[in-house]
């Protein structure tokens, strides 16, 4: 937003006086309103649902944080444009064109600046899945008002996840080794090296492992009196990694320290709780998640121009691929690992080490000296 001074020289009020000139105190403070048309959606090629927000700007003379409660000022009225997504191959339309419906979702939190808990979206349906190879147009044709159009790549998200090399893809029974002990009874906390291929139209990768386990809270300190259980996830954002070419190897390491620490930052000592590590089946212990969430081009660039600024000039530059029109129009994916387990000496290090004996931890497994209820 631009914002502009208004001078007025000294001469000419002096001017104003001395012929005797009246002149208008009022004020306008609003440019005239030229409305625009705000979208947001990521295709995902893992769905055939795909979801986009198409909202528009408002401009009031009044409290805007008022007219932010009303949902009129933000949404288009049914009938105000039509709206399709077009696949094209090389550049060239193809005959697979998606009409964009709309829908009203009620999942908003309340207590935000606009209304809730329902709004306005839109959605359409890419029938027999996405073709990675291809680039999808949106198109909104509106009566009264300029068009717009977006387009983008989408994100190969490489069958069963089949980029990701470490952890290995087809290992059941995989174990993280966190920690190593030795024999004075000491540990000494690992490093692991996740690895992965970057994969087609993907350039902007962040990294995340979640953490399961399951918190049994009781109405004492001796922990006879069960009164709630609940399954807690602890999401550890490793970083992000940006790729330069297609199936070019890219890596994360992981400090498993940081993890113990990490989570004696993020979980409080509390002498009511127990908390089982991840759960068990009878043969295997699932307790992390290894997740890649993944960007093409134009997300990771939005991602980038939107990180926080942290040198001398503070002013952001904008971006957009809208045409006539603000936001973004993507591709994203998110590929997971799940159930991984940890070794024995994972699971008594996080019940006995210093970083976090006070949290309770104890092991699903029965027979265990640190099961959680033997």
């Amino acid at each position: 937003m631009k914002f502009y001074k208004v001078f007025i020289p000294v001469v000419a009020v002096l001017g104003t006086v001395l012929f005797g000139v009246s002149c208008s105190t009022k004020v306008e403070l609003n440019a005239d309103y030229k409305p625009m048309t705000i979208v947001f959606g990521l295709m995902d090629p893992d769905q055939d649902t795909q979801y986009v927000k198409i909202n528009k700007t408002w401009l009031g003379d009044g409290d805007n944080l008022v007219y932010a409660m009303d949902r009129d000022s933000s949404e288009y009225p049914t009938g105000a444009f039509v709206g399709t997504v077009t696949r094209y191959d090389d550049g060239e339309p193809t005959n697979d064109v998606y009409p964009i419906e709309e829908i009203i979702l009620e999942n908003k939190e309340d207590g935000g600046i606009f209304f809730s808990p329902t709004y306005k979206a839109y959605y359409f349906v890419t029938e027999g899945g996405v073709n990675t190879s291809s680039t999808y147009q949106l198109d909104l044709d509106f009566a009264d008002k300029d068009d717009v159009t977006a387009s983008t790549t989408i994100v190969d998200p490489v069958q069963n996840n089949g980029n990701i090399t470490q952890p290995p893809v087809d290992v059941d029974a995989y174990n993280f080794q966190l920690v190593t002990p030795n024999s004075s009874g000491n540990i000494t906390y690992n490093d692991f090296k996740a690895k992965w291929q970057a994969s087609e139209n993907a350039k902007r990768y962040e990294v995340y492992l979640d953490f399961h386990y399951r918190e049994y809270r009781y109405e004492d300190d001796a922990h006879t009196i069960l009164v709630s259980e609940t399954n807690k996830v602890l999401s550890w954002f490793l970083g992000s990694e940006n790729a330069s070419y297609t199936y070019e190897e890219l890596e994360k390491k992981i400090n498993w320290k940081q993890f113990f620490e990490l989570c004696a930052q993020r979980i409080p000592v509390d002498s009511k709780v127990i908390r089982r590590i991840g759960s068990y089946d009878g043969s295997h212990h699932d307790v992390f998640d290894f997740v890649l969430v993944v960007a093409n081009d134009e997300l990771s660039t939005f991602m980038d121009v939107n990180d926080p600024v942290t040198g001398i000039i503070q002013e952001r530059p904008e971006y957009t691929n809208i045409g006539n029109g603000l936001g973004l129009f993507a591709s994203r994916l998110e590929q997971k690992l799940e159930g991984l387990a940890i070794s024995s000496a994972s699971v008594t290090a996080l019940v006995e080490s210093d970083i976090t004996a006070a949290l309770g931890f104890c092991s699903p497994i029965p027979g265990s000296d640190l099961n959680c209820f033997d």
